[in-house]
């Protein structure tokens, strides 16, 4: 676990400490490892998570820069008071939409790796998740992630505690004797240096693939790799 929290919008990190204050988390890293869906959703009602759904998609297709609040509003079909009450910019609710996003990777990954002792079916579940839940995002959503500083700071966040727990199931992978003895630090840190190419747009138009579809090629990539 990293002790180190990334700086993040002050806006955030005082929503997800007061929401998730009757939780225990006050760290930011615990939201991403707990998932602040369980603690932070609980304070939402169930019309602003549906909100909330439908913003990632709707985030996912056209990103942020390109909508008002209105314009949210209209697609959503909704008032803009209901998204005022979840955050208080556009580029507020896009930030809660990808740490949303994140968290809910790690924890499908967490809780899939629990399903099986085998190291290789471990690693194979703990990858899905980034894949199956990256569908449907666009150049419009990547490009505006890149620029939005503090979304691309806790997505950066995410990414060290998913290969910090990698580097954990390839350790665990290469003492049973599953796994080719590699130096897993250098697994995961190959894997961050690939995923900071695939959170690139131009990359992804260059080599044409979509951004699940890189990570699936990443991790197939990596499963190939280690697998005996």
């Amino acid at each position: 676990m990293y002790h180190n929290m990334t700086a993040v919008k002050r806006f955030l990190i005082e929503r997800l400490q007061l929401k998730c204050h009757q939780c225990g988390m006050t760290q930011f890293e615990d939201t991403l490892r707990e998932g602040p869906e369980d603690c932070a959703d609980r304070s939402l009602r169930p019309r602003h998570l549906e909100l909330l759904d439908q913003l990632e998609h709707l985030f996912f297709l056209r990103g942020y820069r390109a909508l008002t609040m209105g314009l949210i509003a209209q697609e959503l079909r909704c008032s803009k008071r209901a998204l005022y009450e979840i955050a208080p910019n556009r580029k507020a609710l896009f930030l809660s939409v990808v740490t949303r996003w994140a968290s809910r990777i790690q924890a499908l990954g967490d809780a899939s790796i629990e399903q099986s002792d085998d190291p290789k079916v471990k690693l194979s579940n703990y990858l899905e998740p980034g894949v199956n839940e990256s569908r449907g995002m666009t150049d419009a959503f990547l490009a505006d992630l890149r620029q939005h500083h503090e979304a691309r700071e806790m997505l950066e966040h995410h990414q060290r505690i998913r290969m910090a727990r990698l580097r954990e199931i390839v350790d665990e992978g290469i003492r049973l004797g599953e796994f080719t003895d590699v130096h897993a630090k250098l697994v995961a840190g190959f894997c961050l240096a690939s995923i900071e190419q695939i959170n690139d747009p131009r990359f992804l138009a260059d080599v044409g693939l979509s951004f699940s579809a890189a990570f699936s090629e990443l991790y197939r990539l990596l499963l190939n790799g280690l697998t005996r």
